[in-house]
């Protein structure tokens, strides 16, 4: 039997590939996942020390796969 994954672990896990993903832009001051009010969908903020490292992850982004996830960016290629 396989053991059920609980929210916070599926969310540790995203922060941790977004991390993983997003750190080569320069430090990250922070990542956190949040589910919807009604667990509908999963959102994020990444906040860079620099802000110019937060423009060029924007630049580069406009659709990023996380697990089995796609996720839109505002930023433009």
């Amino acid at each position: 039997e396989v053991p059920e994954c609980s929210t916070q672990t599926v969310q540790s896990k995203m922060e941790q590939e977004l991390e993983e993903k997003f750190s080569r832009f320069g430090k990250l001051e922070s990542v956190v996942v949040k589910k919807s009010y009604n667990n509908e969908y999963s959102f994020a903020f990444i906040e860079f020390k620099e802000g110019e490292d937060a423009s060029n992850a924007v630049n580069e982004y406009l659709l990023l796969e996380v697990g089995s996830t796609t996720l839109l960016s505002l930023g433009k290629r």
